[in-house]
């Protein structure tokens, strides 16, 4: 399944707030970071040094690409929203 705009737009957005007001540690920032970096490798994205997660799923959309890695990526977002908006008592 391509994951589509209407899908990750509103994730990263919450990625980016939680980021932001501290709810999400550097830590754990890098880590993604990390996973970003081999999913990009993974689908054939080339990047100078460090790529961003909106590069990744418009990359993915507008050439069509299915890859697991993806996927993988995007649920650990979300899961990492549900349970800081669980934490946090957010809606």
């Amino acid at each position: 399944m391509i994951i589509k705009k209407e899908e990750y737009n509103p994730v990263l957005l919450d990625v980016m707030k939680f980021i932001a007001d501290g709810k999400i540690s550097e830590l754990a920032r890098l880590q993604f970071q990390k996973q970003q970096n081999l999913v990009a490798k993974n689908i054939g994205l080339s990047y100078v040094q460090d790529v961003g997660l909106l590069d990744i799923f418009e990359f993915c959309e507008q050439n069509n690409i299915d890859d697991e890695s993806v996927q993988l990526l995007f649920s650990a977002l979300k899961e990492t929203i549900r349970n800081i908006k669980s934490l946090y008592g957010l809606s």
